[in-house]
């Protein structure tokens, strides 16, 4: 919801702001993230951004400023070639945890709107443009993408530098989905779904994979990501805080 007079908008931010990092943290006592690969800061390379930036790219970077950077799907499509697809959708990313009210803020100034919130992200709009600023991740962008399951999704930049995952163009030409780290089993399927739709495939060992890394999930995590789909399932929808929990379990990082 929108609210008109921006400075109640503010303090009403950082006041859930706090509230969902309350629960941040205690779903994350609760609910343990069990990676079967560990990190790959070595994997990352950062190389000066060749690629001439469309306007939109370069707005966008410019409201930022600072405070955060662009990753994941709109900055594949920027450097893949061959793929002839505009983005509208854009993910953005803190480079501290105090940095996202911040960089929140700018964009409302810059006359975005608030769509929607939830637990990982806040979702604006503004004519067709999208963005999303994530709430799950910030930090140093190596640190932030090294979290990112697949190496086709590996990749971002802040304008004048990519950071991408050394194995990024190969698996992107040969539509290789690689997983690197597993945030949420089930959450990566679903990916892995979404993926397949554009001409993306996976190999029987990364299904394997993402089989052993949910079944080594402690029971608390396997039975309450169990009972929040079933519950989906029968009723069809969740109740708020059911529907933002269950949103940290399945993060979605595209």
């Amino acid at each position: 919801m929108v609210i008109g007079d921006r400075a109640v908008k503010r303090n009403l931010s950082k006041v859930n702001e706090d509230i969902l990092l309350d629960e941040q943290r205690e779903q994350a006592e609760e609910l343990p993230v069990n990676r079967f690969v560990g990190t790959h800061f070595k994997d990352i390379e950062k190389k000066r951004c060749r690629v001439k930036l469309p306007p939109k790219y370069r707005y966008l970077l410019k409201i930022s400023g600072t405070y955060g950077f662009l990753a994941g799907g709109a900055v594949r499509y920027l450097l893949m070639k061959n793929v002839k697809i505009k983005s509208d959708d854009f993910d953005f990313y803190a480079y501290t945890p105090e940095g996202r009210a911040a960089l929140h803020e700018r964009f409302i100034d810059a006359g975005f709107r608030d769509v929607s919130v939830n637990v990982n992200a806040w979702n604006l709009k503004k004519g067709n443009t999208k963005i999303q600023i994530i709430k799950s991740f910030a930090g140093p962008i190596e640190r932030v993408i090294d979290e990112f399951d697949f190496t086709i999704c590996r990749v971002a930049t802040d304008g004048k530098f990519i950071y991408r995952d050394k194995d990024f163009y190969r698996h992107c030409r040969k539509k290789l989905l690689v997983l690197k780290t597993i945030q949420c089993p089930v959450g990566a399927i679903r990916r892995l779904v979404k993926y397949s739709k554009k001409g993306f495939w996976i190999s029987n060992l990364q299904i394997v994979r993402l089989y052993e890394d949910y079944v080594n999930r402690g029971d608390i995590y396997r039975q309450k990501l169990t009972s929040f789909l079933e519950k989906q399932a029968e009723n069809g929808k969740l109740d708020q805080r059911e529907f933002e929990e269950l949103e940290a379990i399945l993060i979605k990082i595209d």
